[in-house]
């Protein structure tokens, strides 16, 4: 991310925003809970090195949220914020998808554990959504102050995993497994009595990331391309690469 800017005027606009903006107005909207009133937040890097490492579809920060007036006084999080490289978000299509992320979290997730037989386990599958300021237009004016709040998983063991770009087969097979869970329960809602409700609140909330002028934004022979890879790889029987290329296409070509 050669152009990306993460220098220390970004880190430091960004920090005032959330202290300033964003943490005061989660809390009186209740994401940390009944009566809890924003006192600070602590970055786990305070050069905030982390908001450039981990991921390239958002600049990620991992801190505390310190609160008065609440039961529980630190609050461990994840704060997403816009890739901050204009040029790879438009590239990417980045403002439609992380819209649709904080649509996901504050619409869907909700509508899909409530026609789940275990709406808690529903909800586990993912982290606590807290707030997010996030607009379908994407900001233009300020988007790089549109963040995702989460509640950081880190205390129940999670962690990111030491290899960034070529996860290995158990990975993969992981991320499989949590994203049939998530297909199982989007499938349950839209056969069930609720099914219509559900679609058309998908289809009403959810902005266009992938398909523009009849094609897939990558390539019109972007897909048929890696499923030949696919059935070489299977066909002599590759398994690591095969799952690795299986999951590529799943996490591109599928929504809900």
């Amino acid at each position: 991310m050669g152009d990306r800017p993460t220098d220390d005027a970004t880190w430091s606009s960004r920090t005032d925003y959330l202290n300033a903006v964003a943490f005061p107005r989660a809390a009186a909207e209740g994401a940390f809970g009944p009566g809890a009133v924003y006192a600070s937040f602590r970055a786990d890097d305070p050069n905030g090195a982390a908001a450039a490492g981990d991921q390239f579809m958002s600049d990620i920060v991992f801190g505390t949220v310190t609160l008065t007036g609440a039961e529980r006084s630190g609050v461990p999080v994840v704060v997403k914020f816009k890739n901050a490289d204009a040029r790879m978000s438009a590239m990417m299509n980045m403002h439609e998808k992380f819209y649709n992320e904080y649509v996901f979290y504050a619409r869907l997730l909700p509508a899909l554990a409530a026609s789940a037989a275990d709406p808690a386990a529903a909800f586990a599958l993912f982290p606590r959504f807290l707030y997010s300021n996030a607009t379908p237009d994407g900001g233009a004016a300020d988007g790089h102050h549109q963040v995702i709040v989460l509640a950081s998983v880190a205390q129940d063991g999670y962690r990111a995993a030491d290899e960034r770009v070529f996860l290995d087969a158990e990975h993969v097979l992981l991320a499989l497994r949590k994203l049939g869970a998530l297909h199982g329960l989007s499938y349950n809602a839209k056969a069930g009595a609720a099914g219509t409700p559900f679609a058309d609140l998908c289809t009403s909330t959810l902005v266009e990331t992938q398909w523009y002028d009849g094609h897939w934004y990558k390539s019109p022979r972007f897909l048929s391309g890696w499923y030949l890879v696919i059935v070489d790889s299977c066909t002599h029987d590759v398994v690591p690469h095969c799952t690795i290329y299986v999951f590529i296409i799943f996490q591109n070509s599928t929504v809900l």
